[in-house]
């Protein structure tokens, strides 16, 4: 049980340690407060699972069930992760911005009344929060005058 106690403790060190590395480096990136929680946690949770079994392998506990069940939930949760992106798409990229489509899903009855009110709400919540417009450019070009030679 103190083997396990030391592994513990030892542990939760280096899962502190990698975290507060991984903000660190992150943060240096200027990358979103909200993806550094994200990162840290999803990283947090995964190498407390890691020292579980750790542990329980210590102890002799059998952990290849464990381990095909983590798998297991990671194909699941990559899949949802999949599936929940490929609903929010980059269209295409112009001189104004990115083109962004976004396809809410619901019921075939109502898709396009809460596509409509989806649409509203974005416009609504970007310009309350005051983000800028592109301002399209134009050239102007002169077409040459009917008698000038080329």
């Amino acid at each position: 049980m103190l083997g396990a106690l030391v592994i513990y403790v030892v542990g939760r060190w280096l899962i502190a340690f990698v975290i507060n590395l991984v903000r660190k480096v992150l943060t240096r990136q200027k990358l979103d407060p909200t993806l550094l929680r994200f990162f840290g946690n999803t990283i947090s949770v995964v190498l407390n699972i890691v020292l579980v079994l750790a542990i329980l392998g210590y102890l002799g506990v059998e952990t290849t069930s464990f381990a095909a069940l983590l798998a297991g939930a990671g194909l699941a949760i990559g899949a949802a992760w999949g599936g929940l992106l490929a609903n929010f798409v980059i269209l295409s990229f112009t001189a104004e911005g990115p083109v962004l489509a976004v396809r809410p899903y619901c019921s075939n009855a109502n898709y396009w009344q809460v596509y409509f009110d989806t649409n509203l709400a974005i416009r609504e919540v970007l310009g309350d929060a005051r983000f800028p417009q592109p301002m399209p450019t134009y050239a102007i070009r002169q077409a040459a005058a009917a008698g000038a030679s080329a």
